[in-house]
């Protein structure tokens, strides 16, 4: 992702993800995105909850600029959202099969939107872009629905 924006824009990322307040959600990020490589469980968690709207706030303000690549990235951290969102739900009971459907499809668009992403050209010749779709854990999502079927829901 940080590659397709300019210094200036993701230290304005940044600088809006140690800012960001709000009284529903209280933990901050506070490792810059230059060890992106490297979150864990609590910062992961938060970059995949906040980046969709600090970033749709951010272009929208035109703090950031706005083409093809980075509105494919900002697609796939709403997809990626709401599949984070259905997977923390907890004892799915009822309805099991509608929450399957409901992950299944999350699934299949956040998985359309990656490969979107993996198709975009590098943005610059030096510039490291990993392609996601085949990595091992993309492929794991596509099984996604039948672990819940067989074991239940994730959380």
């Amino acid at each position: 992702m940080v590659p397709f924006y300019a210094k200036k824009e993701v230290k304005q990322l940044e600088e809006r993800f140690f800012n960001y307040n709000l009284k529903a959600f209280t933990r901050k990020h506070h490792t810059p995105f230059r060890l992106c490589e490297s979150y864990l469980e609590r910062d992961y968690k938060i970059i995949i909850q906040q980046m969709p709207t600090i970033l749709c706030d951010l272009t929208q303000k035109r703090f950031i600029s706005n083409n093809k690549s980075k509105a494919i990235i900002l697609d796939c951290f709403v997809k990626l959202g709401l599949l984070v969102s259905l997977l923390y739900m907890q004892d799915i009971e009822a309805c099991l099969n509608i929450y399957v459907d409901k992950v299944r499809s999350a699934t299949k668009k956040l998985v359309a939107f990656i490969i979107m992403y993996d198709d975009l050209p590098a943005p610059s010749a030096s510039a490291k872009k990993t392609i996601i779709s085949n990595t091992l854990k993309l492929h794991l999502l596509h099984h996604l629905y039948k672990d819940i079927l067989w074991f239940g829901s994730p959380v």
